[in-house]
C-alpha cells in the first residue's frame, strides 16, 4: 500500500456532493515544497467519503489549513485533442483540522483574514 500525506491550505470551499445516498467530499489542497527560490506550490486533489467527507465539508473552507492522508487514485481521460491525460488525487483515510477551533457561535465561514491569498 501507498500512502501520501500532505499539509496545506484548502484552495476552495469543500465541495460535498451525494451518491446513491453516500456522502463524499472533494477538494483541493495548496502544498509548498522546495526552500528559498527553489519553492512553488503543488496543488493536490483530494476526495473523502462519508462521514470523512461531511465533516470536511462542514468544518473547511477556502484558506483553512489540513492534513490530509490516504492512497493515491489516478484518473486518466482523453483531452479534446484525443490526448492521453492523467491527474492523482488522494482517496482521504485520515485527516487533522489544524486551525484553531472557531469561537462559540461563530460561524465556520467567519472572516480568516487572510484576503489576499492567492488561491
Amino acid at each position: 500500500m501507498i500512502k501520501i500525506e500532505v499539509i496545506g491550505r484548502q484552495g476552495r470551499d469543500v465541495e460535498l456532493h451525494e451518491s446513491n445516498g453516500h456522502a463524499y467530499a472533494r477538494g483541493v489542497v495548496a502544498v509548498d515544497v522546495g526552500r528559498g527560490n527553489n519553492k512553488k506550490t503543488l496543488w493536490v486533489n483530494w476526495t473523502a467519503f462519508d462521514k470523512a467527507g461531511e465533516l470536511l465539508a462542514k468544518y473547511q473552507q477556502k484558506g483553512s489549513r489540513v492534513y490530509l492522508a490516504g492512497e493515491p487514485d489516478v484518473e486518466a481521460w482523453k483531452n479534446k485533442d484525443g490526448e492521453a491525460q492523467a491527474s492523482m488525487k488522494i482517496i482521504v483515510r485520515d485527516f487533522e483540522f489544524l486551525d484553531s477551533k472557531p469561537a462559540e457561535g461563530e460561524s465556520k465561514k467567519a472572516d480568516s483574514g487572510i484576503d489576499d491569498v492567492p488561491f
